[in-house]
């Protein structure tokens, strides 16, 4: 990534900012869904049906069982080699999301009154206690998560507005070569507000003491999903939560055009 933004900060005539563009270069874990009929329990995953133990209760929001969004096998992610990974070094991370859009006009946001209408669960035991729950009549379609280290480009503002504008259209050129921005780890690609400024406040956290457990990015090809006009989810949890394994204080972000 790095020589291909040295090569558009040429093409775009922004050498005299070329440190400060390089400096917002951050590394994060790329996902790459790949859609699948058959996997293995307790691989991780897009979609299809959550594997889960006896010991987690299925998530729910006004008795409506949640949306299965994903789940992550940390023992995979353990073997990237990301630097200073955060993430708990085994274990299991399930995402859910109340996508109730054509019944209920309550979208879920990330209010502090909506609390409820995302979860994210954490198991740490063994491998042979998990089983498929199937709750939601209408799963999203199961995908195999493909991982890649990488480095990626984080947006900001910079001035003049002149060269702002080159900057917005180095940045679509960068997109455009990515086939989706599913995400763990790295910093968030905010649609509207920061995304660690905006959840921050809820978790009693410094934005700078943010981490990204999961961005799902629209997917209509692979997951069958539009969130609201080209729009993300971002779960987040603050270094402290993580470090203590609070996954029940993730805070939910859904942001759109």
């Amino acid at each position: 990534m790095r020589d291909f933004v040295e090569k558009l900060i040429k093409k775009h005539q922004l050498e005299h900012k070329r440190q400060e563009i390089l400096a917002e270069l951050f590394t994060c874990i790329s996902i790459q869904p790949v859609p699948t009929e058959d996997l293995a329990t307790g691989r991780s995953k897009f979609g299809g049906t959550p594997d889960l133990p006896d010991s987690l209760t299925y998530p729910t929001y006004k008795n409506v069982p949640l949306n299965f969004i994903a789940q992550l096998n940390l023992t995979e992610m353990a073997e990237l080699n990301y630097p200073n990974n955060p993430l708990p070094a085994a274990g299991f991370l399930y995402f859910f999301y109340y996508d109730n859009w054509e019944e209920d006009e309550d979208v879920i946001y990330g209010e502090p009154d909506q609390k409820e209408g995302w979860r994210v669960l954490f198991f740490d035991g063994d491998l042979s206690e998990l089983s498929p729950v199937s709750k939601h009549s209408n799963p999203y379609p199961q995908c195999e998560m493909k991982f890649e280290v990488r480095e990626k480009l984080d947006y900001f503002f910079m001035e003049p507005e002149e060269d702002e504008e080159k900057l917005i259209e180095l940045m679509d050129e960068i997109y455009q070569e990515e086939e989706s921005a599913h995400q763990t780890l790295g910093m968030p690609t905010s649609v509207q507000g920061e995304v660690f400024e905006e959840v921050s406040d809820y978790v009693d956290a410094d934005e700078d003491d943010m981490v990204l457990l999961l961005q799902v990015d629209s997917d209509e090809e692979n997951l069958d999903v539009m969130w609201g006009d080209m729009g993300m989810l971002y779960y987040c949890i603050s270094k402290q939560d993580l470090a203590d394994r609070k996954f029940e204080r993730t805070w939910f972000s859904f942001q759109c055009h």
